[in-house]
């Protein structure tokens, strides 16, 4: 039987790009986690089920609106904690 190896995954080919990346998929869940905590200050919820459905849907959600309104607004990107969109090399088959 043949084996299989599975192509390695695209990296950033530029450090700063690599920053870039981790930053904008980290501030989502930064933002929903502190939108998590003023719910928590303002509704009867426990803290497991507030980190169970606002933590995920709300950086979700908030990543997606972000993406949609830098495309029609670059600087939006800030949202995401860096403007920067980040480039990715391509891969060669």
């Amino acid at each position: 039987m043949p084996s299989f190896t599975p192509p390695p995954p695209a990296a950033p080919a530029d450090p700063k790009d690599l920053l870039a990346a981790v930053v904008r998929t980290a501030v989502p869940y930064i933002v929903s986690y502190v939108a998590a905590v003023l719910v928590k200050h303002g509704f009867e919820f426990n803290q497991d089920q507030i980190n169970a459905a606002v933590v995920p849907v709300g950086g979700s959600v908030y990543y997606f609106f972000v993406r949609i309104l830098e495309q029609y607004f670059p600087k939006a990107g800030w949202l995401l904690g860096v403007a920067k969109t980040p480039v990715y090399p391509e891969r060669s088959v």
